[in-house]
């Protein structure tokens, strides 16, 4: 089910580089995020590991394209600052966000894109 195994340079260079996994079709790769999400939830309580637990353990992300990546730490500080959405996330390499539980999905491609909502 696996096409290809690969390691990737990290921004930082103290830290290892990351392992990019290609698999063979989209829905494997969709169920190995889902799982590998549902065990952290079960574990933590939440998705992710915590900052204590980083050089234990290990995450399991989509890979970003350092543009996209980028793209998506300037929205995080951003919305920390002013605190305008509720969710910002990653799915299928594109980046979404919503303003409450129940307002609509908006895709975000560009930082102008987070001001306008």
């Amino acid at each position: 089910m696996i096409d290809s195994v690969y390691r990737v340079q990290t921004q930082n260079k103290n830290k290892p580089k990351n392992i990019i996994i290609n698999f063979l079709t989209q829905s494997v790769r969709d169920n190995v995020l889902a799982a590998a999400r549902a065990v952290s939830r079960d574990n933590h309580g939440r998705r992710g590991f915590s900052q204590s637990e980083i050089s234990e353990g290990f995450f399991v992300n989509e890979h970003l394209p350092p543009d996209k990546k980028n793209l998506l730490k300037e929205v995080k500080e951003k919305n920390k600052e002013i605190n305008k959405c509720k969710y910002i996330w990653v799915q299928n390499s594109n980046i979404l966000a919503r303003k409450t539980d129940n307002s609509k999905i908006v895709y975000i491609a560009k930082l102008d894109d987070f001001d306008s909502i």
